[in-house]
C-alpha cells in the first residue's frame, strides 16, 4: 500500500484567491495611506487643541512616519500570517487524509 503525502508547496493544495477573500494589498499603497493617517491625525490634535488644521508640523510629520512605518511592517506580518495559515490547513488535510486511509485500511483488513 502506498500513501501519498502533499505538501505546502504544491500549488493544487492551496486556496485560491476566490476562495480566500483577504486580498492582498500593495505595500507602497499601505506606507501612503499610512502617511495619510498619520497627517489627518495631526489635524485631529489640532482641532481638539483648538488651533488651525496644520500648525505644529512637527506632530503631522512624526505621526505621518510613524504610521508610515507602522503600515510597512504589517505588510510583512501580513504576510507571514497568510503563509502561516496555509501550512496549517496544508497540515490538517494531511491529518485528515492519514487519518481516512487508515479506517479504509482497517475496514478492509477486518472484513477480509
Amino acid at each position: 500500500m502506498t500513501t501519498t503525502t502533499t505538501t505546502a508547496t504544491e500549488s493544487s493544495n492551496l486556496i485560491s484567491n476566490e476562495d480566500y477573500p483577504f486580498l492582498r494589498i500593495n505595500r507602497t499603497f499601505k506606507v501612503f495611506t499610512g502617511i495619510g493617517m498619520g497627517v489627518l491625525f495631526g489635524c485631529m490634535i489640532n482641532v481638539l487643541a483648538k488651533r488651525p488644521y496644520l500648525t505644529r508640523p512637527h506632530v503631522h510629520l512624526t505621526a505621518a512616519a510613524a504610521l508610515g512605518v507602522i503600515n510597512y511592517k504589517t505588510y510583512d506580518w501580513q504576510e507571514d500570517i497568510y503563509k502561516k495559515n496555509f501550512q496549517i490547513l496544508s497540515r490538517y488535510e494531511n491529518r485528515l487524509k492519514r487519518q481516512e486511509f487508515i479506517k479504509n485500511d482497517l475496514s478492509t483488513t477486518l472484513i477480509t
